[in-house]
This record gives structure tokens, C-alpha cells and sequence, in this order.
């Protein structure tokens, strides 16, 4: 959870990705106003939009890739078995909910221009709700997720009437599904994550049903990732590349010589709406490496594969089984029935057989995974990059309807975490830096500090639904920089 950094980003997706009308004219000076919807937002990532995990570790766990939380960052996390998964079929689920909170004292864009300027919005409109799960079958991964985002922004409908106030209500849904599939026992993951991105922006209070909208986007987004973590190996690489996005818009406001404008044209606080978003193409690389006596990369068994070892057996017993009644019938009178009533015993004697191997074996790779040592210091480093913009201006730009150009070079994020469990059982610790590079021209790269912790409360099997000696954790983490924080808290099983 993210606290009023991330509101800001959910109202530029909700209020700017758009394929508009032709522009009239060239977009002004970097300070003037924007007059002309011959332009385009940047969409690329500032600070992450990260759980706690990957908060506190600086944002570098393309190469680590575990869970819910590794989705974002490589599309083959869906399919990467950890230590605790000792199932054919697995899950994994998450949720995320976002406080709002003002922005006075924060650049949260890094625009070198000062604190972030979001006066005319509507705080009390934003909310967002983001689940997301995954589903692991054997070698394959499914990956789901929903995010539901709004944003109220407060915008004078007359000059002439300055008390008068109209709140244009944004919403964002994005459906992210991913696919992946390990191979040779889980050593090699690779994904593919296919997205389909919904915008809408409405003057009433029913964006639902669309009837008041001013404009609506819809667009797609292909990314692939792949992560090795040889077996008994301390490391793991991991690669993430995802391909840009234009989204095409229905538009309704009102196009004037080629513009499309919300409100009268010739008043100040009259939106041009972009003639297209963008959002560039990224990539990510990364390793972490792993010291200490817990493994990293153990080896996962599918117990579906040892149950095929036993159903194997099973059927070259049936088979003896129905040799020998065969001969019995041949004999005929007491010795077939008495043959019938041991061959009836000796299958009941090894379908017991067979279900008490199946759990000693579920018990022996439970009592493997108990018995991993908890000493371990996880070394985690990647570097990110997003790719330039034509002709654009950042997400604050449009917001304040102020020429800011960004997206004219490529940037790149170098990234590190550390991750360590100083009491065992008890509690975890991570902490991490990246390097945020400035997409605008009067902005600088400005460096982030990430800490992060997990404690494990209490035993529970929420009246019966998960395992016994199910313990729960809770956790945080914080990202510290110049002018600058964000912070969250999660709640969910301990490993």
C-alpha cells in the first residue's frame, strides 16, 4: 500500500492516456501554457508502485521473482516454485488498498520544479483496490490481477462564476494476466503477460455506465520475462522486457480547430486533452546471489510425479493380482474362493501401502523445507530502463496544463537490496537504494533509500481453512529521497 506518491500516478493514467483529434498547432515553450492538443503525456514509471517486499529491497527483484509480488517485475514469477510450495496445484493471493494523502511537501515526478502542484484535486474521490492472484499447476503459472483506480479532479467552469465547480471523476481499470511455465525441474521460468487497459474520464457520478464520459481509452500491452535459478546454486539472473503503449481514445469534448478541449478555450482552467499517451517501452535486468546455509534454488518435487511412481506399482500389482484369481478360476471350488478372499486383502493391504507412502512423502519434503537453516543474507541488484518520448510532457505538466517536455532521452535506474532474518522465525529485515533518473529537463537524478521489515505474530488456521501451525506475519516498508516518501504495510502468511 502506497500512500499519497501513488495518487498522484493513478490520477495521470486515469485522466491522460488518449489518441485524440489532430492538434492545431506546435506545443509552446517549456512554462507556458498548454493551448493545443498537439502533444503527448509520458507514461513511464517514477519512483515503483511496489509491495512491501520489493519496496524494501530497492526495487531490484527482477531476479528474484517470487509470488504476487514479482509479477510486476518479471512475468515468469507466476510458475517459480518456492522452498514452502510442496503441492501439485498452488496459490498465491494478494491485495492491495491505497490511502490518499496530500502531496504539499513532495516532488513526487521528480520534475526539479518544485513540490508537486495538485490543488484542484479532489482527494476524498481517490481510492484504489488492486487484487491479484496466482494459480500454479505442476510446471505451469496463471497469473490474474485487477486494478480498480479513481480520481476526482475540481476544474471552474466559468470564469464569469468563479464559485462555480465542476469534479470530473477518472477511473482506470487495468485486467493483467500472465502466463508461464517452468522447465527441467524449474531451473529455466519464462513468461508472457498480456494487459488491457481501460480509461474513462466522466462529469457525473456513474463512470460506469459511461453516459457522461468526456473521453474513454482502451489499449494493450504485451511484456515477456524470463529468470534462471540453477539448482543448489546461490543465484539467479532474471530479464524483463515490455513492449510500448499507444492507446486509441473515443473523445466527446469539444474539438475546436482541431483541439479537444474540457471547458470553455479561452479560459484558464479549460483542459486540452493530448493527442496521444504513451507509455515507453522498459526493461529490466538483474541478479541476486545468495550467501549462508539456506539454499536458494532447492529442487521442487512434484508429488504428482511420485504419485505416478506409485500408481505404477499399483497397476503391476493389479496385474499379478488378476494372474493369480485367473489361475484360482482354473482350480475351481475352495481354492478359488479362498484365493478371492487373500487377493481382496492384499489390495486393500496395498492401496494402505500406497496412501501412507504418499504421506511420508508429503511429510519428509515438509520436514525438509522446516529443517532449511534460517541463516541467509540475499545480495539483489538490477537496472531499469524506459525508453524516450517524442513531442511529450510529464503527468504534473498535464495536470497543471504547463509545458514540462519530458521523455527525451532514455533513462536508467540502477537498483540494490539486501535481505537478511536476524532473529530466526521471527523476524525478517531488508533494506535497498535506487538511483530515480529525472525525465525532465530541469530535473536530476535524485537517490532512494528503502527499509523494510516482516515480524511474525501469531499461529492460526483461520477456523480451519489453512494448514496447522499456519503462522501470520505482518510487514512495512518505506522509501525515503529528496522531497519524496512513500510507505506500506501488508499482512500476510510467514516462510
Amino acid at each position: 500500500m502506497r500512500a499519497g506518491g501513488r495518487a498522484a500516478w493513478v490520477l495521470v493514467g486515469a485522466l491522460s492516456v488518449a489518441s485524440w483529434a489532430r492538434g492545431a498547432g506546435p506545443l509552446g515553450p517549456s512554462g507556458s501554457r498548454i493551448r493545443t492538443s498537439a502533444y503527448a503525456i509520458d507514461l513511464a514509471a517514477g519512483p515503483p508502485v511496489l509491495s512491501t517486499r520489493p519496496m524494501g529491497l530497492g526495487a531490484a527483484y527482477v531476479a528474484i521473482a517470487e509470488g504476487t509480488d514479482g509479477n510486476l517485475q518479471n512475468p515468469a514469477a507466476p510458475a517459480v516454485r518456492t522452498a514452502h510450495s510442496l503441492e501439485h496445484v498452488d496459490y498465491d493471493l494478494g491485495v492491495t488498498l491505497l490511502f490518499p494523502s496530500t502531496l504539499a511537501t513532495t516532488d513526487y515526478f521528480n520534475t526539479g520544479r518544485g513540490p508537486t502542484d495538485l490543488r484542484r484535486s479532489d482527494q476524498s474521490e481517490f481510492f484504489q483496490f488492486a487484487p491479484v492472484a496466482n494459480v500454479q499447476i505442476g510446471a505451469w503459472g496463471f497469473g490474474v490481477g485487477l486494478d480498480l483506480q479513481r480520481y476526482g479532479l475540481q476544474r471552474r467552469v466559468s470564469v464569469d462564476e468563479p464559485g462555480e465547480e465542476e469534479l470530473v471523476r477518472a477511473q482506470i481499470s487495468t485486467i493483467r494476466t500472465y502466463l508461464a511455465r517452468s522447465i527441467d525441474d524449474g531451473q529455466l521460468v519464462a513468461g508472457l503477460g498480456f494487459h488491457v487497459t481501460a480509461m474513462d474520464v466522466t462529469t457525473r457520478d456513474e463512470i460506469l455506465t459511461r453516459s457522461g464520459n468526456v473521453f474513454s481509452t482502451r489499449g494493450v500491452n504485451l511484456e515477456g520475462g524470463v529468470l534462471f535459478r540453477p539448482t543448489h546454486w546461490p543465484y539467479r539472473l532474471g530479464f524483463a522486457l515490455r513492449a510500448p503503449v499507444l492507446t486509441e481514445v473515443d473523445a466527446r469534448a469539444v474539438s475546436v480547430g482541431g483541439d479537444v478541449v474540457l471547458g470553455d478555450p479561452d479560459s484558464p482552467d479549460a483542459v486540452y486533452f493530448p493527442r496521444s499517451v504513451r507509455r515507453p517501452w522498459s526493461a529490466d535486468v538483474g541478479v541476486a546471489v545468495q550467501v549462508g546455509a539456506r539454499p536458494l534454488n532447492p529442487p521442487w518435487v512434484d508429488p504428482v510425479e511420485r504419485a505416478r511412481a506409485l500408481e505404477r506399482w499399483q497397476r503391476a500389482r493389479q496385474s499379478w493380482r488378476r494372474q493369480r484369481a485367473r489361475e484360482a478360476e482354473r482350480a475351481g471350488g475352495e481354492v478359488a474362493a479362498a484365493t478371492r478372499d487373500e487377493l481382496a486383502a492384499e489390495a486393500r493391504r496395498d492401496e494402505a501401502r500406497a496412501d501412507a507412502e504418499r504421506r511420508r512423502f508429503f511429510e519428509f519434503m515438509r520436514r525438509r523445507y522446516e529443517g532449511y537453516s534460517r541463516r541467509y543474507v540475499l545480495f539483489s541488484a538490477a537496472l531499469h530502463a524506459d525508453g524516450r518520448v517524442g513531442n511529450a510532457v510529464g503527468i504534473e505538466s498535464f495536470l497543471q496544463q504547463t509545458v514540462d517536455r519530458s521523455g527525451e532521452r532514455v533513462t536508467l535506474s540502477p537498483r540494490l537490496g539486501l535481505e537478511s532474518e536476524p532473529i530466526p522465525h521471527r523476524l525478517k529485515a531488508r533494506g535497498g537504494t535506487y538511483l530515480e533518473p529525472s525525465r525532465f529537463r530541469s530535473g536530476r537524478p535524485r537517490l532512494h533509500s528503502t527499509l523494510g521489515l516482516d515480524a511474525a505474530v501469531f499461529d492460526w488456521t483461520v477456523f480451519g481453512l489453512f494448514e496447522p501451525r499456519t503462522r501470520w506475519r505482518v510487514g512495512g516498508a518505506v522509501d525515503l529521497a529528496r522531497a519524496y516518501l512513500a510507505w506500506g504495510v501488508s499482512l500476510g502468511v510467514w516462510h
